[in-house]
């Protein structure tokens, strides 16, 4: 999948700023998750930085599946909307995983 559909696509389900905000609460609960902490600073980052991020959100998603489904269920909630069911979060991981080009060995 093309990077800038799959942002596209993740960006039509999930607010920039919702996904900033739950990333940080979820980062300041999780000191240890060196992952996470990086989405969390690429996100806060005051430069427009999204091929960054999207692969740092590329890595959690490989690597801590569960975590971030929780996390994207959050931030989808809190940018309005009805929360996922679970063939949808698989897709959006899916998609989140494709659009950055990464393997689990990539991603290491």
């Amino acid at each position: 999948m093309n990077r800038q559909i799959a942002i596209q696509t993740l960006l039509a389900l999930i607010k920039k700023e919702a996904l900033a905000k739950v990333t940080s609460g979820y980062a300041s609960n999780n000191p240890q998750n060196y992952p996470l902490q990086l989405l969390n600073y690429l996100l806060q980052s005051k430069e427009e930085n999204i091929n960054h991020w999207f692969t740092a959100l590329g890595v959690l998603s490989i690597h801590q599946a569960m975590f971030a489904i929780n996390l994207l269920q959050d931030a989808h909630k809190l940018s309005g909307y009805q929360p996922f069911t679970w063939p949808k979060e698989a897709e959006l991981l899916d998609v989140i995983a494709q659009g950055a080009k990464l393997t689990k060995a990539d991603a290491g």
